[in-house]
């Protein structure tokens, strides 16, 4: 287990990131910034989500993940989509989605403490937790976009996830 003193540096935690990308055959480009190591996987194959992005602060030592949505919000459609967030974060124990204003997508987003030497493990469970909030809403997403109405876009999503008796 690390202490304060020993936090997991922005190498170690780049090369776990590397390392969990590399495992899922996920291409990476470090991102330039100034306050967090940012490394993004891109995801070409995906047909609804355009990328992982990871971000540690290594003076706090919080990761964030975040996985981008690739369905652009028009402009008529952003209320929308806000109260769709809004809908899908009501309740939620443990991650959230976000309206992205600058790139106008959904973006799903989750956060852990690197605080153990087994960063890999730890950015593992983030990165999954992620990818099931994000794969559990991308149809209400994709729906809100070309249309519907938020709240009957959730209810679909919830209509499917629990099949019934």
């Amino acid at each position: 287990m690390t202490t304060s003193s020993s936090r997991p540096t922005p190498e170690h935690f780049l090369a776990a990131a590397r390392e969990l990308a590399q495992s899922l055959g996920w291409p990476t480009q470090l991102l330039p910034n100034q306050s967090e190591s940012t490394l993004v996987a891109r995801l070409h194959d995906d047909p609804r989500f355009d990328g992982v992005v990871w971000a540690y602060d290594s003076e706090t030592q919080w990761v964030r993940c975040l996985l981008l949505s690739k369905d652009v919000v028009p402009a008529a459609r952003q209320p929308a989509v806000l109260e769709l967030c809004a809908r899908i974060n009501e309740g939620l124990s443990a991650g959230c989605a976000e309206y992205n204003f600058r790139d106008q997508v959904v973006v799903f987003r989750d956060s852990v403490i690197l605080d153990t030497e087994d960063s890999l493990t730890a950015l593992s469970e983030v990165t999954g937790r992620t990818l099931q909030l994000g794969a559990h809403y991308a149809d209400a997403v994709l729906n809100t976009v070309q249309g519907a109405h938020p709240e009957a876009a959730i209810t679909q999503t919830e209509a499917k996830a629990d099949p019934g008796p």
